[in-house]
């Protein structure tokens, strides 16, 4: 049931993006965050139980969070320590899948829906688990404490944030 509250929600929203061309929101170093970046991990957010704070409770701005996550991903960049296994991404994709969708033809409707295939959903995870594992390795904080993990969390990313070019790309007024 709840993932056809959200295939609803999520109909609504892509009508009223029809018009929208994607756009560069951000640019880390040589990576780019979209704006469809930002409207699938929305979406992400609900479904995937992540157990890191950093995907389950993030903070209020999402261009930023995921500008962060753009950072993590070039500093662990080909990093066999950060590498989730493929039997890692696909654990994550079977818990999303059956703990999320009534059967595998909702959850083929939903990918389509937006725009997406199951390899490119890998992928997104893929990333998503990079991500954990790089901020578990990198924060010495249990994750079950808020406050210490993002005190920890933000002194470890204003440091890396003030090495790396960072540019957040103002949005063109349309005419």
């Amino acid at each position: 049931m709840r993932a056809l509250v959200l295939f609803a929600m999520l109909s609504a929203v892509q009508t009223a993006w029809a018009g929208v061309v994607d756009r560069i929101e951000v640019v880390v170093e040589d990576q780019l965050v979209m704006t469809s970046d930002l409207a699938v991990d929305s979406i992400l957010q609900r479904l995937d139980d992540s157990p890191s704070p950093f995907w389950r409770d993030p903070p209020a701005d999402p261009a930023k969070r995921l500008a962060d996550a753009a950072l993590m991903r070039h500093l662990a960049s080909d990093l066999a320590i950060y590498q989730p296994s493929q039997a890692e991404v696909q654990r994550r994709l079977d818990a999303l899948v059956l703990g999320q969708f009534e059967n595998r033809r909702a959850w083929l409707q939903f990918v389509e829906q937006w725009g997406l295939d199951e390899a490119s959903v890998r992928t997104l995870l893929k990333r998503r688990l990079l991500v954990e594992r790089y901020l578990r390795r990198n924060l010495v904080v249990p994750p079950e404490d808020l406050e210490l993990w993002w005190s920890a969390y933000e002194r470890l990313m204003a440091t890396e944030r003030a090495r790396a070019r960072i540019r957040f790309v103002d949005a063109v007024a349309e005419p």
